[in-house]
Protein backbone atom coordinates (compact mmCIF):
# COMPACT_ATOMS: atom_id res chain seq x y z
CA UNK A 1 0.00 0.00 0.00
CA UNK A 2 1.37 3.70 -0.89
CA UNK A 3 1.93 6.29 1.73
CA UNK A 4 -0.58 8.46 -0.39
CA UNK A 5 -3.15 5.87 0.29
CA UNK A 6 -2.35 5.11 3.92
CA UNK A 7 -2.73 8.73 4.35
CA UNK A 8 -6.09 9.02 2.46
CA UNK A 9 -7.57 6.14 4.84
CA UNK A 10 -6.40 7.37 8.03
CA UNK A 11 -8.03 11.07 6.72
CA UNK A 12 -10.90 9.28 5.80
CA UNK A 13 -11.31 7.32 8.98
CA UNK A 14 -10.40 10.20 10.94
CA UNK A 15 -12.87 12.59 9.32
CA UNK A 16 -15.86 9.93 8.13
CA UNK A 17 -15.18 10.86 4.88
CA UNK A 18 -13.97 8.88 1.79
CA UNK A 19 -11.60 10.01 -0.43
CA UNK A 20 -11.47 11.79 -3.35
CA UNK A 21 -12.11 9.91 -6.33
CA UNK A 22 -8.66 9.23 -8.31
CA UNK A 23 -8.89 12.35 -10.20
CA UNK A 24 -7.76 10.75 -13.70
CA UNK A 25 -10.08 8.24 -13.63
CA UNK A 26 -12.89 11.05 -12.34
CA UNK A 27 -11.93 13.28 -15.25
CA UNK A 28 -11.49 11.33 -17.93
CA UNK A 29 -13.01 7.43 -17.06
CA UNK A 30 -15.97 5.96 -18.17
CA UNK A 31 -19.06 5.64 -16.77
CA UNK A 32 -19.72 2.16 -15.47
CA UNK A 33 -22.56 2.85 -13.75
CA UNK A 34 -24.70 4.65 -11.06
CA UNK A 35 -25.45 2.52 -7.77
CA UNK A 36 -28.28 2.96 -5.04
CA UNK A 37 -25.39 2.89 -1.84
CA UNK A 38 -25.12 -0.87 -0.60
CA UNK A 39 -23.40 0.33 2.55
CA UNK A 40 -21.41 2.86 4.55
CA UNK A 41 -18.59 4.81 2.78
CA UNK A 42 -15.98 2.10 3.80
CA UNK A 43 -17.69 -0.54 2.97
CA UNK A 44 -18.35 0.82 -0.76
CA UNK A 45 -14.42 2.09 -1.04
CA UNK A 46 -13.54 -1.59 0.17
CA UNK A 47 -16.22 -3.15 -2.46
CA UNK A 48 -14.35 -0.84 -5.58
CA UNK A 49 -10.83 -1.55 -4.35
CA UNK A 50 -11.04 -5.19 -4.57
CA UNK A 51 -13.16 -4.82 -8.02
CA UNK A 52 -10.15 -2.76 -8.91
CA UNK A 53 -7.51 -5.45 -7.85
CA UNK A 54 -9.55 -8.19 -9.35
CA UNK A 55 -9.89 -6.69 -12.72
CA UNK A 56 -6.84 -5.33 -12.66
CA UNK A 57 -8.54 -1.47 -13.90
CA UNK A 58 -8.05 1.57 -11.90
CA UNK A 59 -11.27 2.07 -10.75
CA UNK A 60 -12.84 4.43 -8.45
CA UNK A 61 -16.16 5.89 -7.30
CA UNK A 62 -17.63 8.89 -5.64
CA UNK A 63 -21.08 9.94 -4.59
CA UNK A 64 -23.71 11.69 -7.13
CA UNK A 65 -27.30 12.98 -6.00
CA UNK A 66 -26.84 10.31 -3.05
CA UNK A 67 -25.72 7.70 -5.34
CA UNK A 68 -22.75 5.76 -5.96
CA UNK A 69 -21.14 6.36 -9.12
CA UNK A 70 -18.95 4.13 -10.22
CA UNK A 71 -16.73 4.82 -12.88
CA UNK A 72 -13.32 3.10 -14.69
CA UNK A 73 -10.33 4.94 -16.52
CA UNK A 74 -11.10 2.63 -19.93
CA UNK A 75 -14.13 2.35 -21.38
CA UNK A 76 -12.94 -0.78 -22.94
CA UNK A 77 -13.05 -2.46 -19.22
CA UNK A 78 -16.76 -1.47 -18.14
CA UNK A 79 -18.34 -4.62 -19.20
CA UNK A 80 -15.55 -6.42 -17.40
CA UNK A 81 -15.76 -3.72 -13.92
CA UNK A 82 -19.73 -4.14 -14.06
CA UNK A 83 -19.32 -8.07 -13.93
CA UNK A 84 -17.06 -8.41 -11.04
CA UNK A 85 -19.08 -5.73 -8.80
CA UNK A 86 -22.38 -7.61 -9.92
CA UNK A 87 -20.75 -10.51 -8.74
CA UNK A 88 -19.48 -8.96 -4.96
CA UNK A 89 -22.13 -7.06 -4.23
CA UNK A 90 -24.99 -9.82 -4.39
CA UNK A 91 -28.07 -7.69 -2.76
CA UNK A 92 -29.47 -6.93 -6.24
CA UNK A 93 -32.32 -5.18 -5.05
CA UNK A 94 -30.32 -1.78 -3.92
CA UNK A 95 -28.41 -1.61 -7.07
CA UNK A 96 -30.20 1.15 -9.43
CA UNK A 97 -30.30 -0.47 -13.19
CA UNK A 98 -29.16 3.04 -14.71
CA UNK A 99 -26.41 2.41 -17.30
CA UNK A 100 -24.95 5.30 -18.85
Amino acid sequence: MSTTMIRQLLHWWGSGEPPPCDARVFEHGAQVGVYAPWGRSWEIEKTIRRVSSETKTLTDWHFYAGRVSVVTLNATDVERVATCLGALVTDAKRIVAVRL
